[in-house]
């Protein structure tokens, strides 16, 4: 068994992050998440330049401190680098939600062909067209759930969230976010919360964020917006690279986290306290 003390440090895309056999777990009583408009259109517009920029490098997302928990294999604990990968995990979300209903639209147009009684050639040529787009879209649904899905070590027959949020925000982005719906469905039902708590309003506003842009994209008739989507979808699940930073000892880890904090940014003094407490 490695000492407590041993630190390892690798870079992974994100798909290889997410498509690993890890659970993440952010600290039950880390700060909420808190990523505003400017931050969000930041990530955007870094995504969309990488995007267009022929022969680019890798694109550096940042870096994660992650405690590896001794007791369980595969789970570890977020000490930091949640915003982002809440960030991310709402944008894969977004994705998923947006092909789901791509899919739902495809086999609405193939129910209604399978129906007439005489086809002509132009709809027997459609009809094929339409159920080779499902297939290609299923796949895509697929690779995105799996990112977003991890098989619960302890029962396999049932589905845990690869990522976990804290506390504050764990409830809403279960409910509201996480469960399966077409992109139109979630952004109707988003809009019309009322009774939304303060604390979950930039986990919502994440979501409809990226719903826009895809939605920008989709109505854009001077481009192929699946070509497109999948060629933003593959530029960061493939070019964005975290920096993991992987250690056994979680006061050490803490540590770790404000030598990195406060040579940025600082946090106020109730979240860095907050982080040790808990």
């Amino acid at each position: 068994m490695p000492s407590t003390d041993e630190i390892k440090s690798e870079s992974n895309s994100l798909s290889e992050f997410y498509k690993s056999n890890n659970h993440y777990q952010i600290p039950l009583h880390q700060r909420e998440y808190d990523w505003e408009l400017t931050q969000l259109q930041e990530f955007w517009s870094d995504l969309i330049n990488h995007v267009d920029t022929p022969e680019t490098e890798k694109y550096f997302f940042g870096t994660v401190i992650l405690v590896k928990e001794i007791s369980t294999e595969y789970v570890f604990t977020v000490v930091d680098g949640q915003q982002r990968l809440s960030t991310s995990i709402i944008f894969i979300i977004a994705l998923r939600d947006f092909m789901d209903e791509k899919i739902q639209n495809i086999e609405e147009k193939i129910s209604k062909l399978d129906s007439l009684e005489i086809r002509t050639q132009d709809d027997k040529r459609e009809l094929n067209n339409l159920n080779e787009q499902k297939y290609e879209y299923r796949d895509d649904l697929k690779g995105l759930e799996k990112m977003i899905w991890i098989k619960d070590t302890n029962d396999l027959q049932s589905d845990e969230p690869r990522l976990s949020l804290n506390l504050y925000n764990y409830d809403f982005f279960k409910k509201e976010i996480l469960t399966k719906e077409t992109t139109s469905e979630k952004f109707t039902k988003l809009n019309e919360l009322e009774d939304i708590k303060k604390k979950d309003e930039k986990i919502r506003n994440c979501y409809l964020f990226f719903h826009k842009k895809l939605q920008d994209i989709d109505s854009d008739t001077t481009m192929n917006s699946i070509i497109r989507i999948r060629k933003i979808w593959n530029s960061f699940v493939y070019d964005f690279m975290l920096t993991e930073i992987t250690i056994n000892n979680l006061d050490h880890a803490y540590k770790i986290f404000e030598n990195i904090n406060n040579k940025g940014k600082k946090l106020a003094t109730n979240n860095l306290v907050k982080n040790k407490l808990y």
